[in-house]
Formats: C-alpha cells, sequence, structure tokens
C-alpha cells in the first residue's frame, strides 16, 4: 500500500504477536534417563539422510510450541510445527506422528525421542512417525514471529524453516484468485518472490484472496530449491485495502476528580469499554477525560465526556506532551489507517488550580499567528524510532470546529526509506524497524501554539485541542 501519509494523529499502542506468556512449563522428563536438547541441536544432528536417536540412557527429549494449526487443514495429514520458545534466534521443526494429532495453536510441547528417527529430505530436517504417547501438553506458550523480507528469508532459510514469519507489502497471484494449489507472493518493487502452499482439503481452499498484501504470515518450509510460506488460515493474510474501522469515542462515563483540590480531572482513568488511554508525563498537567469547559459549551454535547488535550507550546519537548494509548483489546500490526477527530478549544484565562498554589492558564488565541496542529512519532515502547522523521498535521485556525484528519500509516518500504546510509546502521534500523512493524506504537503530540505566553512561564504555555473520536482503520 504505498499512500503518502496525509495528516498525522498518533497513538501508541502495544502488539502481542501471539499466545500469551504464562506461568513457567513443567520440562521435567518424560521418561527416565531423557535430557532436554534445543531444537537448534536436534536439527544440527541430522548429518545424513536418516539417522535413529539414541535411546535409553542417552535419550532425549525437546520442548516448544505449536505455530501450526491442525483444525484448517492446510498441512500434510499427520503433521504439526514446533518452534521454540525464544524471542530472537528461534528455530523449528515439522513433526510426523503415526496418527493424527490434535495439538493446539500455541500449545507447549514436550516429546520423548527415544530412539525415534530425524530425516533430512530435498532440504527439511523433520522427525517421522513419532507416537502420539511420546508427547506431554504442559500449557499454552509464547509464539514469536519473525518480521523480515524474501531476500532475507532465501539467505536463512537453512535456519529459520520451521518457524513463523512476516513479509510485508506485495501481490498474491495465481490460483485463478482463489486460495487453490500453489500460489506466488512478490514485494512491490522487487523481482524475487516466494511461493505458498494449498493443500487439497484445507478449509479455505477456494475462496478468493486479495490481490494487494498488506501482510502475509506463516510456516517456511522447504522442498528441494523451493520454498514455501505457508498459511494457517486466511487471517494470515492481511489485505492492503481497508477491511474494517474500530471506533472510539473518547467518551469515558463517570470522571474523577482530584482527592486533593477537587479541581484537576483525573488523568488516568481506564474504561472497560474501549476508550484510548493514555500516559502523561509530568505530574500537574490535565489532560484527561473531562466535562466540556464553560466557554466550549456551545459547540460541545452535554452530559458527555471529551478528551481534553493540553500542551507546553514547545513541540519539541516530547517529554511533556501526552500520549495515547490503544487498550489491548486490539492490534495494531495490521493497523492502516487513523483518523483524530478534534476542535480548538476557547478556553482561555485560568483554568484551574491546586492547594498548592499550581495554575494552568490559558493565554487568548492570536489569529495569524497561533493554529491549533497534531504531531505523529513513531514509538518503540515509549521511544521514538531514530532516523523516522515525526510527522506533523496542516495547522487550523479556527476554535470551536471539529475536522477530522486521517493519517495512512506508511509502508515498511517506505519506512526504509529513511534507513542511514552507514551499513552497520543501516542493518540496525531494519532490525529496529522490523521490531516495530511486529508491535507498532505512535505517541500523539499537540503542537498547537500561544504565542502571547511568556515563554519562561510554566503555567502559561498551554493550547488545548478537544478530541471527540478516534477511528482505526484495518
Amino acid at each position: 500500500m504505498n499512500r503518502h501519509i496525509i495528516l498525522i494523529s498518533l497513538i501508541a499502542l502495544t502488539l502481542f504477536a501471539a499466545c500469551k506468556r504464562t506461568e513457567a512449563p513443567d520440562l521435567s522428563p518424560l521418561f527416565l534417563g531423557t535430557k532436554n536438547i534445543t531444537l537448534r541441536e536436534l536439527k544440527a544432528l541430522s548429518k545424513q539422510a536418516e539417522i535413529v536417536l539414541p535411546d535409553g540412557d542417552n535419550g532425549l527429549q525437546i520442548n516448544g510450541i505449536v505455530i501450526s494449526d491442525f483444525t484448517t487443514k492446510n498441512m500434510e495429514a499427520k503433521t504439526i510445527v514446533l518452534q521454540s520458545e525464544e524471542t530472537n534466534n528461534n528455530t523449528g521443526i515439522v513433526i510426523h506422528f503415526d496418527s493424527i494429532p490434535n495439538f493446539k495453536l500455541g500449545e507447549r510441547l514436550i516429546i520423548n525421542l527415544n530412539g525415534q528417527k530425524l530425516v533430512n529430505k530435498n532440504g527439511e530436517v523433520a522427525l517421522i512417525d513419532i507416537p502420539l504417547s511420546n508427547v506431554k501438553v504442559s500449557g499454552s506458550g509464547y509464539i514469536s514471529i519473525r518480521t523480515t523480507n524474501i531476500d532475507s528469508l532465501i539467505k536463512n532459510v537453512d535456519l529459520w524453516n520451521g518457524t513463523l514469519v512476516t513479509v510485508y507489502d506485495g501481490m498474491l497471484s495465481g490460483g485463478n484468485g482463489k486460495y487453490s494449489g500453489t500460489l506466488l507472493f512478490k514485494e512491490n518493487g522487487k523481482t524475487t518472490s516466494i511461493k505458498s502452499q494449498i493443500f487439497n482439503g484445507a478449509l479455505f481452499e477456494g475462496t478468493s484472496y486479495p490481490p494487494g498484501v498488506n501482510a502475509i504470515t506463516g510456516i517456511l518450509r522447504t522442498n528441494g530449491k523451493d520454498h514455501f510460506i505457508d498459511i494457517r488460515n486466511t487471517k494470515d493474510i492481511v489485505s492492503a485495502m481497508v477491511t474494517s474501522v474500530v471506533t472510539d469515542d473518547m467518551n469515558v462515563i463517570g470522571i474523577g476528580n482530584d482527592p486533593y483540590s477537587k479541581k484537576w480531572s483525573d488523568p488516568n482513568l481506564f474504561s472497560t469499554d474501549m476508550e484510548t488511554s493514555f500516559s502523561k508525563y509530568t505530574v500537574g498537567y490535565v489532560s484527561g477525560y473531562q466535562y466540556a469547559n464553560v466557554m466550549d459549551k456551545d459547540f460541545l454535547q452535554k452530559d458527555r465526556s471529551y478528551f481534553y488535550f493540553y500542551t507546553m507550546a514547545n513541540p519539541y519537548d516530547s517529554f511533556i506532551s501526552n500520549a495515547l494509548t490503544i487498550p489491548n483489546l486490539y492490534t495494531l500490526q495490521s493497523i492502516k489507517e487513523v483518523s483524530i477527530t478534534f476542535a480548538g478549544s476557547q478556553a482561555n484565562g485560568l483554568i484551574a488550580s491546586t492547594k498548592d498554589g499550581d495554575s494552568l492558564i490559558v493565554k487568548p488565541f492570536m489569529q495569524g499567528k497561533d493554529a491549533f496542529k497534531i504531531g505523529l512519532e513513531f514509538s518503540d515502547n515509549g521511544y521514538p524510532i531514530d532516523n523516522i522523521p515525526p510527522l506533523e498535521s496542516a495547522s487550523f485556525t479556527q476554535m470551536g470546529t471539529f475536522f477530522t484528519v486521517t493519517f495512512v500509516i506508511p509502508t515498511r518500504a517506505e519506512i526504509l526509506k529513511h534507513a542511514p546510509t552507514d551499513p552497520a546502521s543501516a542493518d540496525y534500523f531494519v532490525s529496529k524497524v522490523d521490531s516495530w512493524l511486529a508491535s507498532p506504537g505512535f505517541k500523539i503530540k499537540n503542537l498547537s501554539t500561544r504565542y502571547a505566553a511568556d515563554p519562561n512561564s510554566f503555567t502559561e504555555l498551554y493550547a488545548p485541542i478537544i478530541i471527540s473520536k478516534i477511528e482505526y482503520a484495518f
């Protein structure tokens, strides 16, 4: 999706790659004498087409997380794929059982390998004919998804085979527009491609796929010179088109006041509904969900709250700006657009004060000098990502009027245009971007101004805006 970012808004979000981590697993040996071995160590034992693993006192066992989904049937019969639970440098292995397994996506398995067979066939290492009785389920685990590109996949296929991967921004072809047979995925602007197998009998076989793809996630497989990203279900394909919109009307019912002064609105409210939450960096700032200021009542609804977003005048000081955060009900991994509806507040003068003498003073809006503006910062756990410049919306000069600005999230290729020229720094930047794509975050910043304010005063440099709605397009 190569669209330009029009105007920007900021959301901070945290994404979970898949299943949540649970309590420490029980990895005790299934049978007396077995010892744990990592999947990487196991695959390193495959020096020939087939070997029989040791048994007795030298017996081995492995553990990992199921990343395949038997319920959708897009895999060989009697087969699962197990991935190590490392977040970095993980590996995986294909396991063929002696009968049909029903291990669920995200389950942690312990598998006894006493005397079992390890094969290396057509470039893929696998365990074969494993008895289901050799398996113990030990709760659920965390699935790490590697974000990368096709060139890196092909370069590292021996290391990454059997792991879950995501590549971005391209086109699917084949199957007459339907999930059928062998499909081809090619990244935008690239000549290399990778295949994706749709097995006969897959539950989604024959359904239409989107030609434009924002992201494709699947299990990296190998068959000779052919490499595949095999999807588990249609949710593994994220369309480049907007297919759903989640709306937050920013209306929190039941506003609490500061227990000391009774004058500051509580800026740390969290709702059980989808109300975008936020954080603040400095004690005493009043950004938060509030009822309409008396000077704004002529254009705001009664009996509902709004998000009042105050800020210091300096747009470059991020430590005193507030941030909005999407609750963990949703993931931003497939976010495409964010639309924010906001207005410049008409409030001025003394807005609030505390018993300790703190006050919030808003100077009058000066036509021709002051403006209402929002900025976007790409955020990695609250910190800006170096080399990705912050983005700004247009400037608005009308008070008391709601405007909606829409920000189109850039593609991976567009973001990577900001990579530094030094090779080592560029490699680090790419790793940061791929980590961000797996769990994207943003920070909305109020860049509005009040030139009449004393630049040396911490009580005057406020230019409030009112956010009434945020729409997240996926």
